[in-house]
């Protein structure tokens, strides 16, 4: 699942908007980016901006949840399966063929990507299912940390470590992380 992105307040304009270096806004390239990974591909969130092709399912937050937990809720009420590959749409890098393999040789838990800094980023992972369905049930508690989420199973999560995993939010992030060519979208 791709997640759409919330509001883009620091970025100031919707994330999905943005042009990668391949000349593709981030909603495409991270679509693409899961195509040979994911058997059923769905953007969740309620993000501004560009929208799924008419082909991919998009996903609005369960009624009075907003957040990235609640877009993998949706995710997981809509399509049941026995794992989740999430992938938020502001990491203009990422490796999900990396959290794939790594899935692979770690099948019985989680997999997440982590910066080359050491930090989590729960928006790039594997999860099993029932880890995935955990989303809600933290909802439900009034918890809506992605890292929150990503720690709560059964296990720590595997990590993949790597440049892969830096997201963008902020103007100064987009023009270093997409460029160049980074450009603004078009009015």
């Amino acid at each position: 699942m791709v997640l759409g992105g919330g509001g883009s307040r620091r970025m100031g304009r919707p994330k999905a908007d943005l042009i990668d270096a391949t000349g593709r806004p981030l909603m495409a390239t991270a679509l693409h980016r899961l195509w040979p990974w994911a058997r059923v591909r769905v953007v969740a969130g309620q993000g501004p901006g560009q929208r799924p092709p008419p082909w991919v399912p998009w996903l609005r937050d369960p009624p009075g949840l907003c957040g990235p937990l609640a877009g993998v809720a949706a995710a997981v009420q809509a399509f049941p399966a026995d794992y989740y590959l999430v992938l938020a749409l502001d990491l203009p890098r990422a490796r999900p063929d990396l959290l794939v393999d790594a899935g692979r040789r770690h099948p019985d838990r989680a997999v997440v990507g982590r910066t080359a800094e050491g930090a989590w980023q729960p928006l790039a992972g594997l999860y099993p299912a029932e880890h995935a369905r955990g989303a809600l049930r933290l909802l439900r508690r009034g918890q809506r940390r992605a890292i929150s989420w990503a720690l709560s199973g059964p296990r720590v999560p595997f990590a993949v470590p790597g440049p892969w995993w830096v997201n963008v939010n902020t103007p100064e992030e987009a023009a270093r992380l997409l460029g160049p060519p980074y450009r603004e979208p078009a009015p």
